[in-house]
């Protein structure tokens, strides 16, 4: 039984490590670039290493902790830390209605978000519209405070444009006291290879060539090749072009600044509507070994082709600057080097084109024999192990 996976991201690197694992049949693994771990790998630029999005190393599925445990035994432990920038000031994510909230807040704002999510909850709205998910979990003060401007840089749409399936999927709903006591997330601390999430893969990898895997590089696959057995975790449109999918593409602005860095936080999700930046990402927070003092990552989504996406790496440079200076990250004359600029096509899988195009490409995959997997293979918003046990499950399906 020839098999072939294509793309050598997390769930095609997984699907490999399942199949060789259990069986004696020759695996080929089809990547388009010459790199593996797709969106979770480690780019090093000059002094400075950066991972494309950043990826938490946290799961519920004992297959894939296993797994991790199996190729990096020895990965660090980093406290969990996001805020989200409004209006100047930082607050903590998941919102946690504190002492230090209240300040940043006022009276009037607090009163204002506790009584509309107790009216969310009294007076539910019909969850047809990602908005609407939105100001049933969190009221609509605290969706428009924190979630309502980040959301239309993060997919182009408005969240009253958009279906809920993506709410539901991210995040969770609170309540009172959630808000209060600070127990909106499900963990506090996790697991990070010291050199990047690129690691990770990168040591899958390379056990899977000393398995007998077959890697091809380079390699754009647009139809199904002629294996016995195929799973696919690369986007649906490189097999069906003619599906209205939809992605938004990611580009990252790495600056590696002088200095000390008062900042906790791994993210930073930006929310004032002035600001391009979606997501700002401090390497120094996941990893002291990421680079040498500051490593700060500007984060823009957008679409490929757009004025974003065309602007030339020295405008995004210096236009990142910009940018953190205005939210006072930078100071004018606070020196950079060894910046980076990275695209990455199809970081994020849209629902924004409903479900009957990618209900439409599950269909013809079936019909084809093709095994989808992993995020973009399913047209699936998916953390990592999240894609990597889809993988596991793919292939136990097969083995059944």
């Amino acid at each position: 039984m020839n098999v072939a996976i294509l793309g050598a991201g997390p769930a095609g690197l997984t699907a490999a490590h399942e199949i060789l694992s259990r069986t004696d049949w020759p695996v080929t693994i089809f990547e388009e670039s010459d790199a593996v771990g797709g969106i979770s790998r480690t780019v090093q630029h000059g002094r400075g290493r950066w991972d494309i999005g950043g990826h938490r190393f946290h799961t519920t599925h004992p297959r894939v902790q296993a797994l991790w445990s199996d190729l990096l035994p020895h990965m660090q432990r980093v406290e969990r830390k996001s805020s989200i920038l409004h209006g100047g000031d930082l607050y903590d994510y998941p919102i946690k209605f504190t002492l230090g909230t209240l300040r940043k807040f006022g009276v009037r704002n607090a009163i204002e978000a506790s009584l509309g999510l107790a009216c969310a909850r009294l007076r539910p709205r019909k969850e047809d519209t990602l908005e609407n998910y939105f100001i049933n979990s969190f009221g609509k003060p605290l969706y428009e405070r924190f979630f309502r401007d980040y959301t239309k840089k993060l997919w182009g749409y408005s969240a009253a444009n958009l279906p809920a399936t993506w709410g539901r999927e991210r995040t969770r709903g609170l309540s009172l006291k959630q808000l209060r006591e600070g127990t909106g997330t499900a963990y506090s601390e996790f697991l990070y290879p010291r050199r990047g999430a690129g690691t990770m893969f990168t040591r899958l990898a390379n056990k899977l060539a000393g398995m007998g895997c077959v890697f091809k590089r380079n390699t754009k696959i647009t139809e199904r090749p002629d294996f016995d057995l195929v799973f696919s975790s690369i986007p649906l449109t490189d097999l069906y072009p003619d599906l209205l999918l939809e992605y938004r593409d990611f580009i990252l602005v790495g600056l590696l600044a002088n200095g000390s860095a008062m900042e906790r936080e791994q993210w930073i999700y930006v929310q004032d509507d002035h600001i391009e930046m979606g997501r700002i990402q401090l390497t120094h927070n996941w990893s002291r070994a990421m680079c040498p003092e500051r490593g700060i990552a500007c984060e823009y989504f957008c679409n490929e082709g757009d004025k974003l996406w065309s602007a030339d790496d020295d405008w995004l440079i210096a236009f990142a600057r910009i940018e953190l200076r205005a939210i006072g990250m930078m100071g004018k004359h606070d020196e950079v080097y060894d910046p980076v600029v990275i695209r990455q096509k199809k970081a994020y899988p849209s629902y924004a084109c409903g479900r009957a195009p990618i209900e439409e490409a599950h269909r013809r995959a079936k019909e084809d024999n093709i095994h989808l997997i992993g995020r973009n293979g399913r047209h699936v918003y998916a953390n990592m192990d999240d894609a990597m046990l889809s993988a596991m499950e793919a292939v136990d399906e097969v083995l059944k």
